[in-house]
């Protein structure tokens, strides 16, 4: 952790802490932090900390002792001075393009983490004359999560013009994790794809309702129509979602939302059916929950002894 010291701190605090102390210098010899390491640490997690203090991805930290550059397997002990390399990118190539991508969709990622380390661009893309495809696309599509989390840990752009629907078909997957990440990222939003759909909606039609949670605290607009002037509620509603339906309900979807020559987000005649229909099927699912629950411990309460009336 960062040191912070109190100037009434006795001597042999002073001394114990000097003695933990890991100072991090730029090329310049200013300092940039202070560390106080406890225990021996691996060099790669002093990257990840200061990643966290400075914003610099790890992939791009080369880390300078007494003996030379330090390997991430290396150990480092306190007290001890670094020095802190911020490493560019070199100009891409279609070759480490290719290299990256097919990293991106092995199911080992330590190769993806050690081209990364070259450090390679992770915002690269790979064209052909019908589809383009990056790094992000591949591992996303794959479903390689832990290639998905070192892609962005390297700071990866996830919303490229060609990544502009990953969310969207994340969403339409059911892949919640994934779903989670890309939100995380900063994933846009709002993206639609060619029928105007957008990722709320794709995940208002499908069974999983967590992903549906995590849009809607991730502000995402519940009144979004799509081409057909359909709103996520009437989406979730048409595709028997009774769940999802009442998700939104509490999230407070208008159920009557106007639209120019459309004046219901859901016809008014299929309207009440749909929802006392959500709404029983909810109910039985509340059900089904409490009878595989098992039944709950009673609490032993005194019986008031029973008095014949006067």
């Amino acid at each position: 952790m960062a040191r912070r010291t109190s100037a009434s701190a006795p001597e042999p605090a002073k001394k114990r802490k000097s003695e933990e102390l890991l100072r991090i210098f730029n090329l310049a010899s200013e300092q940039l932090l202070e560390i106080v390491l406890e225990e021996p640490k691996a060099a790669s997690t002093i990257k990840r900390e200061l990643q966290v203090q400075l914003g610099l991805p790890r992939f791009r930290q080369r880390l300078l002792g007494e003996h030379g550059p330090l390997h991430d397997a290396d150990t480092v002990k306190a007290p001890t001075d670094l020095q802190l390399v911020k490493l560019d990118y070199g100009p891409p190539n279609q070759h480490d393009t290719t290299r990256l991508i097919a990293a991106a969709r092995s199911q080992t990622p330590t190769k993806l983490e050690d081209l990364l380390s070259h450090p390679l661009n992770p915002n690269c893309v790979q064209a052909t004359l019908f589809s383009t495809t990056t790094p992000l696309e591949a591992a996303t599509r794959g479903r390689k999560l832990e290639n998905v989390k070192l892609l962005l840990e390297a700071k990866i752009n996830a919303n490229t013009n060609e990544d502009h629907g990953l969310l969207l078909r994340a969403a339409q997957r059911q892949d919640q994790t994934a779903v989670q990440l890309l939100i995380a990222a900063r994933c846009h939003l709002e993206t639609r794809n060619h029928t105007g759909t957008t990722a709320l909606a794709a995940a208002a039609r499908k069974s999983n309702v967590q992903i549906v949670h995590m849009l809607l605290q991730a502000r995402a607009d519940i009144e979004a129509p799509n081409n057909n002037r359909r709103r996520p509620l009437a989406v979730a509603a048409w595709a028997n979602q009774p769940i999802i339906v009442l998700t939104l309900l509490a999230a407070r979807c208008n159920p009557l939302a106007a639209e120019p020559r459309h004046p219901d987000g859901i016809p008014a005649s299929a309207a009440k059916n749909i929802f006392l229909s959500a709404c029983v099927q909810a109910g039985k699912q509340a059900m089904r929950e409490a009878f595989l629950a098992g039944p709950k411990p009673c609490v032993d309460q005194p019986h008031e002894e029973l008095q014949e009336p006067v």
